[in-house]
């Protein structure tokens, strides 16, 4: 009788163990909180990811450049950069102190369809602040990976505790392939479907950065 009852006792003991992790890996997931977000410069478009708010998003013009809040992932752009190959799109982002304790990405995509909508396209390249990249492809509701994987690489400068960090990235869209390049460096290249549209920038969540350019040749 009495070894009958301890098995559920001890169920109920382990699930309550467990209920604490979980949550704190859940609430590890939730967007900071952003004060003043949802206003935006002229002529940029932002789009949070599923269950954003626009209000989940600050980006506001800064010196020559912009500066970005985000509670939520989104992709944000200008409808006028539109990227007919060939094209190179460039951009020198500085991620903050504190932003890269969750591991976040940030970076640029490129071919851009029907962003305002569910059939949203466009591949995207990101890095973090702990040296790794890896290059995306957004279909709809669907992402998946070009490139295998995170992968760690040298050219990225890694966040730190103290002081914001640069890198520059850099997509080279020729013929037969497209080129993926940070601070100079070639970390992949290869041929990527589509690659005519509109180029932005893609951030994810609870991160604090500088856009210090977004520079589109064509």
């Amino acid at each position: 009788m009495a070894l009958g009852n301890t098995r559920p006792l001890a169920l109920l003991l382990a699930l309550l163990a467990v209920t604490p992790l979980a949550a704190q890996e859940h609430a590890h997931d939730q967007g900071m909180a952003v004060k003043g977000g949802g206003v935006f410069p002229a002529g940029w478009m932002v789009r949070p990811d599923d269950g954003g708010k626009l209000t989940d998003v600050k980006f506001e013009s800064m010196g020559s450049g912009w500066h970005a809040t985000l509670g939520s992932a989104a992709i944000i752009y200008r409808t006028a950069d539109m990227g007919m190959p060939p094209f190179t799109l460039t951009s020198t982002m500085n991620l903050y102190p504190g932003s890269g304790d969750h591991a976040e990405a940030f970076g640029l995509f490129i071919g851009g369809q029907a962003l305002d909508g569910a059939a949203q396209q466009y591949t995207y390249f990101l890095i973090r602040g702990d040296g790794t990249w890896k290059i995306k492809r957004r279909d709809g509701a669907e992402a998946d990976d070009v490139t295998k994987g995170w992968q760690a690489s040298p050219a990225i400068v890694q966040s730190k505790a103290s002081g914001s960090v640069a890198n520059t990235l850099t997509i080279k869209v020729e013929k037969p392939a497209v080129h993926f390049l940070v601070n100079g460096t070639e970390v992949w290249s290869g041929p990527i479907t589509t690659t005519a549209g509109t180029v932005g920038l893609r951030l994810n969540h609870n991160l604090t950065l500088h856009v210090a350019s977004l520079e589109l040749k064509k």
